[in-house]
This record gives structure tokens, C-alpha cells and sequence, in this order.
């Protein structure tokens, strides 16, 4: 099976500082009137992310990767700041706090907008890391194999993991380090434990550029296990944790 060498997949994170480091000296003058460039910028920091993450994921379950991604995300969660990033939690947001139907679609066409940019990169980093590609290679799988999804299980697993991102949220009021740190964790946890099944992506923007890459899902897996999966659990996570926070009282 092809592959490349597990070093060359740290590439993915040079165009990721890149824009991480405009999106930080863009965020003083990005007024609410720019919500949807900002929308925009941390979608596809978070798509070339979340790509990189799912792909090595999905291939290896080393100790190390994962320690590695814990301090990644410790050191990204501050970048997103106000921004949704996540589609389902979107879906939510304008739920809970009863956004607009125009707000709510602008936002949503934000986070799209993002896809076709994430996949030309994503593309053209493929394309300079072919000539360490090799058919007896040991390292990260970059065939339309590496993601073999059962329909049933893919719901419930990305569901659930969707459903576990509320926890950080209602355990800790306010941000900072610990949530950062609470957050950072959860993820970690997440990505251990259903990453090898779906990649748990936990988003639908970021299943839809991966499977896009890969051409392998169909439309209908692709709504039901990632759209329809996350979606619910973005919903249950809603209904458990912020209405039981609301009725509470607690900030």
C-alpha cells in the first residue's frame, strides 16, 4: 500500500501556521461586520487541521502522535476564539440563541467557502510530498482504503464523539487555560478512541473535504454517518448540557 513517510504528514501544519498567523494579525480590525471573513479564515485553518489529524488517525495508533496532538491543540485553541468552526455546532448555535435564518445561512456559506480552498491545498501538498511516496512505504495510507466506514456503528461513533465536545463547555465556565486544557483533552480522548473507526471528525465540513480527497464514500454515507451523526450529536449535547446550564442559572 502507497504511503508516505509519517514525518512528511507534519507538512500540513506549514499552511496552517501560515494562515493561523494572518488570521491573529487580521482578528484586532475584524469588527462584527467581518464575522463571515473570520468564519471563513477558521474554517480552513480547522479543515487542514482536522484533515491531518484523521489521516495519521486512521493509520497508526501511536502514543506519541497522540501526545503530539494534545500540545497542538493546547496551542491552537486560542486561535478560534469567537468563531463556530464546526458545522453541526452551528447548526446549534442558531438553535439556542435564535439567529436569523439569513445570519445563520451566511455564516454556513462562510464555512463552505472554505472547502474548495482547504482541498487545493491539500491537493497541492500531495503533490510535493509524492516524490517521498513509495508502494512498500510503512507510513501514513493515502489510499481510498484507509477509511472504511460501517453505516450503523459510523452514526453512533460520530454521534457520540460530537456529543462528548459539549462536555468542556458545561464543565468549565468561563475561557482560559483549564479550557483550554479541558478541551484540548476531550479531543485527544475523542480522536484515540474512534479515530482508527471513522477518523472522528466530529464535523461535517471536515468529513466532507476528507472524503472528497478520497473519493470513496457515497452521498448517502457521507450524510448519514458524518452530517446526520454529528448533527445529533451536537442536538443531544444541547439539550442536555446548555438548557440544564440555562435552567441553572450558571454563566
Amino acid at each position: 500500500m502507497a504511503g508516505y513517510p509519517y514525518w512528511s504528514v507534519l507538512c500540513f501544519s506549514l499552511p496552517l501556521v501560515l494562515v493561523a498567523l494572518l488570521r491573529k494579525s487580521l482578528r484586532p480590525k475584524l469588527k462584527e461586520q467581518y464575522c463571515l471573513a473570520d468564519e471563513f479564515v477558521c474554517s480552513l485553518l480547522w479543515l487542514l487541521w482536522s484533515f491531518e489529524i484523521s489521516l495519521v488517525s486512521l493509520h497508526t495508533h501511536s502514543s506519541v502522535h497522540y501526545i503530539l496532538l494534545f500540545i497542538a491543540l493546547l496551542s491552537q485553541r486560542s486561535i478560534y476564539q469567537e468563531a463556530t468552526v464546526n458545522t453541526s455546532a452551528l447548526i446549534v448555535k442558531s438553535v439556542s440563541f435564535g439567529w436569523s435564518l439569513s445570519r445563520t445561512l451566511l455564516l454556513l456559506l462562510a464555512q463552505l467557502m472554505a472547502l474548495p480552498v482547504a482541498m487545493a491545498m491539500i491537493l497541492f501538498l500531495h503533490k510535493v510530498l509524492a516524490p517521498f511516496s513509495s508502494p512498500h512505504s510503512e507510513g501514513v495510507s493515502v489510499s481510498g482504503d484507509v477509511l472504511q466506514v460501517e453505516i450503523i456503528q459510523g452514526f453512533i461513533i460520530e454521534a457520540i464523539g460530537t456529543l462528548l465536545l459539549s462536555v468542556p463547555p458545561a464543565l468549565v465556565k468561563s475561557r482560559g487555560l483549564i479550557f483550554d486544557f479541558v478541551s484540548a483533552s476531550n479531543y485527544t480522548l475523542i480522536e484515540y478512541f474512534f479515530g482508527p473507526f471513522t477518523g472522528a471528525f466530529c464535523n461535517p465540513l471536515s468529513a466532507t473535504c476528507f472524503c472528497l480527497f478520497f473519493n470513496k464514500q457515497s452521498l448517502f454515507e457521507l450524510l448519514t454517518v458524518y452530517w446526520a451523526g454529528s448533527v445529533t450529536g451536537a442536538l443531544i449535547g444541547w439539550r442536555l448540557f446548555y438548557n440544564r446550564m440555562e435552567k441553572l442559572k450558571i454563566p
